[in-house]
């Protein structure tokens, strides 16, 4: 990226914007690229691995924001009787938090949510 003459120069031709937005715009790009290829390599992993807890977060962060995820655990400190970590969460913990998630995902849809 550093030898990208875009980079370099902070502009792309035929663009209106500055040294800053180019430069951003570049560095975004590769941050949202390292992030998807990180995905990718953890599902392939968790699939060839058969490691079902780790398929289940990578679907969990796939369906829900990672906010919403935390104000269910917030919720749930009850149930599982003490204050987990998303990552540290057993299987059926997290078969606990993923119907919790889809029953107040269902309740906002018919604006019943509590």
């Amino acid at each position: 990226m550093l030898r990208r003459e875009a980079f370099k120069k902070g502009k792309i031709e035929g663009s209106g914007s500055t040294q800053l937005e180019v430069r951003t715009k570049l560095v975004n790009n590769i941050f949202t690229e390292a992030r998807e290829i990180t995905k990718y390599l953890m599902e392939t992993g968790a699939e060839s691995l058969s490691d079902m807890q780790l398929q289940k977060l990578l679907d969990l962060e796939g369906k829900f924001t990672i906010p919403k995820i935390d104000r269910a655990l917030e919720n749930l400190k009850t149930e599982f009787g003490e204050d987990l970590e998303f990552q540290d969460l057993s299987n059926s913990q997290l078969q606990v938090l993923e119907d919790y998630l889809e029953n107040n995902k269902m309740l906002d849809e018919y604006g019943m949510s509590f």
